[in-house]
Formats: C-alpha cells, structure tokens, sequence
C-alpha cells in the first residue's frame, strides 16, 4: 500500500514537473518567434523607408540654410583687400580678403566654414560645406589669401553656426578684375574696372503672389566707378507708381517716392562706399499683379549708372 502511494506521488511529480517544463517551453519559443518577426519588420522598415528618411534629413538640413540670413549679416563683415593685388600672369592675381565676426556672437567654430566660389546665390547643399572646398573658420577675425582669375567674379560665402544651434549665411560683394597691362605685373584696385559710368544689375531672389499684388524680394547691385563716398544715395525707378508702404530696405535710413521714382539714403552704420566698392541693396517691393518687373534709370549720388551687360 505504501508503494503504490509512493509510486503514486512520484509519477504525479514527474508529470507536473513536466507539464511546467512544457508551459516554459512554449513561452520561450513564442517569445523567440515574436523577437524574430519584430526583427524581420524592422529590417523590413527601414529597407523600405531608409531612403525617404534619409530624403526628408537632407530637405530639413537644406531648408535650415536655405533660412539662414543672406547679406551683410550684424556683426559679420567681410572685406576684399582691393588695395594690394598681386598678378601672377596677365590673367591670374592673389588677393587677400577678410572675415570678421563680432566677438560679442557665442560662435560654434568647430563646424564654421567659409567658400570662394563664382556664384552670388546661397549655397544651399550641406553637402557642398562638408566638400574639400570648405575651409574652415577657427577665430573671430582673420586673413584669407586666394588666386582669381580675370574676367571672372568671386564671391566669399561665410557660414557661422552658433551654440545655439542658428546658422547665418553671410556673402560678401563680387570681386572681379581685368587682365593686367602692367609689365611690372602689379595692379592697384583702381584700374579693376575702367568703365567710365558706374554700372547695376538686380535679381530677382523670390516672388510671392498676396491677394492683389505680387512681393518681390529683389537685390541691387551698383559697382562704384566714379569716386569715395562718404554717404550715398540711390536713386531708380519701378514700373509703376507705388504707394510708402510698398518698399522697404534696412539699409535705408530714408525712402522718398514720388510717383514711381524711389530715392533712398544710406544709414549711417553703412554710409562710406569707396570707389570700386559693389552697394547691395536688399529690397522687398510689392507690385500690382501682371506688372513685368524691372529697375530703371538709377543714379548713384546724382551721377547716372549704367546696367550692366549680363
């Protein structure tokens, strides 16, 4: 009797003992088989969205430049050495150039770069700040050297990134010189452009449609041939006469209209313009709709400046 209830006991041990063997058994492999199709679906996602998400990293990089602020950012200067200008050959120079930040900007300089380039529009591509062409900015203040070539126009475009994560976009004005006819080999900046006027050009950076009228976004360039100034004031015409509100710049300390003639004058943080300096005026003007869009007739201090051939 004793036998059997031991034999009893022993085999409801071995069952239950297996019994829960089998329950830890199937909870194993259910929770290997749910890893294993977690696994397989995430392989699944990002084979399948890796390249939009890549896409959409590059977009927002490209838009965050595309915002940053284009011109003569505050407290971001850059400065052509035109004064001392070297020919190495007839048709190819050194000049020095440069960049000076405000020490008062809380600077990230570990990805702060700047380019040469022959192109007056922001570089968009963060891919073209982390080419060879980028060459990096490690100081507040400091002196660049670079060969151009005549005929050619250069621009310097000044990426600065702060700590806080902002990106300013600085370009300077364009540089271009002429080929050398000095044997000595030496040019001073005076003989950069032998036009007998002072010439502009503009472009059109965006142009929005608002309800009635069309808001352009335009920059102005006017080359100074003719003297130093130590003040200026620019005078041009728009197609159509427009209203006080219709045109702002904040390099204008002054705008005056009359009828569709406008006359702006200089603050006076930016007064001074040398003579072979280019003026970039920013400018956002708003025109009636279906108006073709031009600038006319300008005058640089009263003396008639001449468009200059694309």
């Amino acid at each position: 009797m004793l036998k059997n209830e031991r034999g009893s006991i022993t085999v409801f041990t071995l069952t239950a003992v297996l019994f829960f063997v089998i329950i830890l058994m199937g909870i194993f492999i259910s929770a290997n088989n749910s890893k294993r199709a977690q696994k397989s679906a995430d392989t699944t996602i990002i084979d399948r969205y890796s390249k939009e998400v890549n896409l959409v990293n590059e977009i927002y990089n490209e838009k965050k430049l595309q915002s940053s602020k284009i011109g003569n950012a505050q407290g971001i200067e850059i400065k052509w050495n035109t004064n001392d200008i070297t020919y190495v050959t007839n048709t190819t120079a050194n000049i020095n150039a440069q960049i000076i930040i405000d020490e008062s900007i809380d600077v990230n300089f570990e990805n702060c770069k700047f380019i040469i380039n022959n192109d007056k529009n922001p570089i968009t591509k963060q891919e073209d700040w982390n080419s060879q062409n980028a060459i990096a900015i490690t100081n507040y203040s400091g002196t660049i050297q670079t060969s151009i070539d005549a005929g050619k126009t250069y621009y310097i475009h000044v990426l600065i990134i702060k700590n806080d994560g902002t990106k300013v976009q600085t370009i300077s004005n364009a540089l271009k010189i002429n080929e050398n006819i000095d044997s000595n080999g030496i040019n001073s900046a005076n003989e950069l452009d032998d036009n007998a006027n002072s010439t502009y050009s503009y472009e059109i950076v965006s142009k929005e449609s608002v309800e009635n009228y069309d808001l352009y976004n335009v920059n102005l360039y006017i080359k100074n041939n003719d003297q130093d100034y130590n003040a200026w004031m620019v005078e041009f015409t728009l197609p159509e006469e427009i209203a006080q509100d219709s045109i702002l710049s904040e390099q204008a300390k002054k705008i005056d209209i009359q009828n569709n003639i406008i006359t702006m004058y200089c603050n006076d943080s930016n007064a001074e313009l040398l003579k072979n300096d280019i003026l970039q005026i920013r400018l956002q003007i708003k025109l009636s709709k279906n108006i073709n869009f031009n600038i006319e007739n300008v005058k640089l201090n009263e003396k008639t400046v001449v468009e200059q051939n694309s």
